[in-house]
């Protein structure tokens, strides 16, 4: 957990500044100029907290309208009532207050006509701050003004951000429960931590191997397993591989027992997490300024274990049911002697489900339900598969029925991988202009999944040799695909399948 290690390092770096950044936005709104000019000179000097003051002029109602539009940032309005009307004034109170739902910016009253915004009537009707005349505003007068403004304004600032870092919280912490595999988990983190920042951010996740942890390195050396920003394109390589890094390779091969839970380094800061598994993480945060909210960070790595934990325990029951699909494709590859079919179509289907750009959890699903597409042939004659010569319309016919035999045998297992599989299984030799079979399903009413597979699986057999014929090239098996689009094929995914063929078949 990021504890209070966190805070107090980064506390005593002479680059920490306080919770608020830059300059107070102070608008003086007056149509006349020398009352601008006379504002701007009592104020020279004014600092609140260590900041000083950023003064913008404005000279009309509407003016300020506008201005307030596109700067919500105003931290207090020097307002006078009459300008372009008697009313000018009140109605940019209005505006801001229930037009724009402006509550935080602070709004001093002027006015040198007390007779057009009596000050009972005024305050009691009106959302404003504070109400001055201009004859009575001395510079300790309106010095006192401002401060009491800018205290209230930051102290309102200051709780609706903790409301709304309450509410990122909630949202970040349960969001670590809602994917399916580690690479998502580790995203999760990082868009979660990206957001606890006033500006997008670049981040990485760096994982170390160890004992008893997902492995997702090699030679025990820390592997880049989610990224964000410039990093993304170093996903699954060694953090040694990666030359803008290596002051980040450095700082954990020479402390590997450092006790320190942050730690500068080169653009940013790592911060270091260990949980009862021994596991060593390290999160890299790269920003120039350290603009981040730690308090929500460090609640928010509060929920970490615990979530990494329930992670952890999903994968491996996913695992254990995707080894007992691989133990049973290999089984029925040797009976069947199809060469390496499944495993190359499954491969496939992941790969052209991530062209569709379908989610890490998703493809994988794809990948491990599509492996089983044939296993209703397990109950099919060994000899009439391996015919060949011609099929008799009897023969085809119990060829026909390995889909609905593979589909009764897969729906009786209910798991998400299990009922995407049958309905592979069931509708995979279904055709886009309804003349497939079992069912003669038309267009979208197949599932997409199935209407992957039928692309994917007439692709693998046609460039592979069967005891019924010779391989073809993959270009005339592109030109059979391209040629029955609309007929066999869906369109849509023939022409993603034939634009992005060489990601998806891989290795030929």
């Amino acid at each position: 957990m990021v504890d209070d290690l966190l805070f107090e390092f980064l506390e005593d770096d002479e680059n920490h500044t306080s919770a608020y950044e830059g300059s107070y936005k102070i608008l003086i709104v007056d149509d006349d100029v020398e009352v601008h000019t006379v504002t701007r000179l009592m104020l020279e000097h004014f600092t609140f907290n260590n900041h000083n003051l950023e003064i913008i002029d404005v000279y009309s109602g509407k003016e300020t309208k506008a201005y307030l539009d596109h700067h919500s940032d105003v931290a207090v309005i020097f307002l006078d009532v009459v300008m372009e009307s008697n009313q000018a004034g009140l109605e940019v109170v209005k505006y801001l207050r229930d037009v724009l739902n402006n509550e935080i910016t602070r709004i001093i009253l002027r006015t040198g006509q007390p007779g057009e915004a009596p000050e009972e009537r005024i305050i009691r009707e009106y959302d404003i701050n504070d109400y001055r005349l201009k004859t009575d505003l001395t510079i300790e007068r309106l010095n006192s003004s401002l401060i009491t403004a800018l205290r209230s304004y930051c102290y309102i600032l200051r709780i609706e951000n903790n409301r709304k870092g309450l509410e990122k919280i909630v949202d970040a912490s349960s969001s670590l429960f809602k994917h399916n595999t580690m690479e998502e988990f580790f995203k999760t983190i990082l868009e979660q931590l990206s957001s606890f920042h006033e500006n997008p951010t670049e981040l990485i996740y760096i994982k170390e191997h160890s004992d008893g942890f997902v492995t997702m390195s090699q030679d025990g050396m820390p592997e880049i397993v989610a990224g964000t920003g410039k990093y993304e394109e170093y996903v699954g390589k060694d953090l040694r591989d990666v030359e803008i890094l290596n002051s980040v390779y450095y700082w954990i091969q020479d402390h590997q027992n450092d006790t320190r839970q942050v730690q500068r380094i080169d653009k940013g800061i790592l911060i270091k997490k260990s949980d009862e598994n021994r596991v060593k993480n390290y999160i890299y945060i790269e920003s120039n300024d350290f603009k981040f909210d730690l308090n929500l960070i460090n609640v928010f790595m509060s929920n970490y274990s615990i979530a990494l934990e329930s992670c952890i325990g999903c994968n491996q029951i996913t695992n254990n049911q995707n080894e007992m699909i691989i133990t049973l494709v290999d089984a029925i590859e040797q009976q069947f002697e199809v060469s390496g079919h499944l495993k190359r179509v499954s491969e496939m289907m992941y790969k052209f489900a991530r062209v569709q750009k379908l989610s890490l959890s998703e493809s994988d699903v794809i990948k491990n339900a599509s492996m089983l597409h044939d296993v209703g042939y397990t109950t099919i004659s060994k000899v009439l598969l391996k015919k060949p010569t011609s099929l008799s319309e009897e023969e085809f016919e119990i060829i026909k029925s390995h889909t609905t035999i593979g589909y009764e045998l897969l729906s009786k297992v209910n798991s998400k991988t299990m009922n995407m599989a049958s309905e592979i299984a069931l509708s995979h030799h279904e055709r886009f202009d309804g003349q497939g079979y079992p069912n003669g399903l038309v267009g979208n009413n197949i599932p997409l999944q199935a209407r992957m597979m039928t692309i994917v699986d007439v692709f693998d057999v046609m460039t592979h040799n069967r005891v019924y014929k010779t391989a073809e090239s993959v270009e005339l098996a592109l030109e059979y695909i391209k040629d029955n689009s609309g007929a066999q094929f869906d369109p849509m995914l023939t022409s993603l399948f034939i634009n992005h063929y060489q990601k998806i078949i891989g290795q030929y």
